[in-house]
């Protein structure tokens, strides 16, 4: 307990409007005590933005302003193993001691719950206006989402972001684990974002993620080639449509162009290997899979237009071929 044997305390502190929300979402009710400034454990640091510390400046602006009579909103503390922590406050309560006060009146909430104890000094920052860009708030929201399974919805009003922004996040991050097990990596937020409206089939997000990775498509073109792919009537035909696109971007470069140092014979190749590899596909269900004859009727003009298909992609081939893209040596 505090050493100090005379109460100074010349602050005039009134509720906080803004912190209202923040115990109501947490689900805390805050006691108002007088409690001595020496007794707080960290209240030189800026526990919810520990990388900027205290700004001095904004120290000094309201020192200034308590001297001259100003009100403001009672700092909140935080309770725990007998010990009290600033969850907001950690501006007001130095310039109260620049002052010459030796005790402040405080929120104090008492608590153990781990989610409170990190979730509440941001929640009471970002009220206030401290300096959260949207990237900073969003990344705060999806780390309590995943490590305290809250909801989107609920983080998004602890931390003013958008739920479907948190959800893309999510998703995102998400897509970019899978992606890396296979060895694509680096690609943007915004490409991640697009290539997830593709949905849970993972043969074609590979698959666009790798044109999308090695074209080094842009936005627009990553939204040009999910919508394209989504309005295939199966996967088969979806990886058609992502092979064809990437011998048209083939065919519009110079010759001396390499994304990634892929040749363009590579590229080509790859894509021959994927209409082969469906041709091998449908042959074999044709021949396990199917047993009536009407069956048989329907993979049989199936499989002719994916033979019409591979017809296209070698003439496709043959004209980039003798516009210099893959002349052969």
């Amino acid at each position: 307990m505090s050493k100090t044997t005379d109460i100074i305390r010349t602050v005039r502190w009134a509720n906080d409007p803004t912190a209202e929300p923040c115990f109501k979402l947490n689900k805390v009710k805050p006691t108002v005590e007088v409690v001595a400034i020496e007794d707080v454990e960290n209240w030189k640091d800026n526990p919810a933005r520990l990388k900027q510390g205290v700004n001095k400046e904004k120290v000094s602006e309201y020192s200034l302003a308590m001297k001259n009579g100003d009100v403001f909103p009672r700092p909140v503390l935080l309770k725990t193993n007998g010990k009290l922590y600033i969850a907001g406050g950690h501006h007001r309560i130095p310039a109260a001691t620049e002052i010459g006060d030796t005790h402040i009146e405080a929120y104090i909430v008492e608590t153990d719950d781990e989610f409170t104890k990190q979730s509440l000094p941001v929640e009471l920052n970002i009220r206030h206006g401290e300096g959260y860009s949207m990237e900073e708030r969003v990344v705060l929201a999806v780390d309590k989402v995943k490590n305290f399974s809250i909801s989107a919805k609920d983080a998004s009003r602890r931390y003013n972001a958008p739920v479907s922004t948190i959800q893309n996040k999510i998703r995102s991050d998400e897509l970019s684990v899978i992606l890396a097990k296979s060895g694509i990596s680096g690609l943007s937020q915004t490409a991640l974002v697009r290539l997830n409206v593709l949905g849970d089939n993972e043969n074609l997000l590979m698959a666009s993620a790798r044109l999308v990775k090695d074209a080094n498509l842009t936005g627009e073109q990553i939204g040009d080639l999910v919508m394209a792919v989504r309005q295939q009537k199966s996967e088969s035909a979806g990886i058609v449509e992502i092979e064809k696109r990437r011998v048209d971007l083939a065919a519009m470069q110079p010759a001396s162009y390499e994304p990634h140092k892929r040749q363009p014979r590579t590229r080509l190749m790859i894509g021959i290997t994927g209409l082969f590899n469906l041709v091998s596909k449908n042959a074999t269900m044709l021949t396990y899979q199917l047993t009536t004859v009407e069956q048989q009727k329907i993979a049989s003009e199936k499989l002719n237009e994916l033979a019409a298909e591979i017809r296209s992609f070698l003439q496709r081939t043959k004209k980039a071929s003798h516009q210099g893209v893959d002349r052969p040596s």
